[in-house]
């Protein structure tokens, strides 16, 4: 999509630091962040509904912040830098995990000292050889699973 069409349909998205002192970037549509930054449209949303820091770092809201610093934006070459060296260095000071991910502790129903933790669902997947929804489902339901509560 071109810019005029992104200016004329799109929903503007302004990103701040943590501290919604400083204006970052605009992006002038949210398919056109999530597609540049590779962040899910949901993962978005969310963001823009709590006003949640997303990596310690950005602030994503679709509202203009009055009394914050707007004249020193970054070109979205250095934005772009910037975020995606952010999300590596998050990652990796976080084991190599998302921002999204949480941990899941296995607790074994008849010999607690065999109980678990581990770093995410996919985790837990790889662990039992199993896939996502299985994990998921015993997860939100509390059901005993292969001897563990999950």
């Amino acid at each position: 999509m071109n810019q005029p069409a992104r200016e004329a349909k799109g929903t503007i998205i302004f990103i701040y630091n943590s501290d919604c002192t400083q204006l970052l970037y605009v992006f002038l549509s949210k398919t056109h962040l999530s597609s540049t930054l590779c962040i899910h449209v949901t993962t978005l949303n969310s963001l823009l509904n709590t006003g949640t820091v997303f990596i310690d770092k950005f602030v994503f809201t679709d509202d203009l912040i009055e009394g914050t610093d707007n004249r020193n934006t970054l070109e979205m070459i250095e934005f772009v830098a910037l975020f995606l060296s952010t999300y590596k260095s998050y990652k990796d000071s976080h084991g190599g995990l998302s921002p999204r991910a949480r941990a899941i502790r296995l607790t074994h129903i008849t010999d607690p000292s065999q109980s678990f933790t581990l770093s995410s669902i996919r985790a837990a997947v790889r662990h039992f050889k199993c896939d996502k929804e299985t994990v998921s489902n015993y997860l939100n339901t509390g059901k005993v699973f292969k001897q563990y509560f999950i």
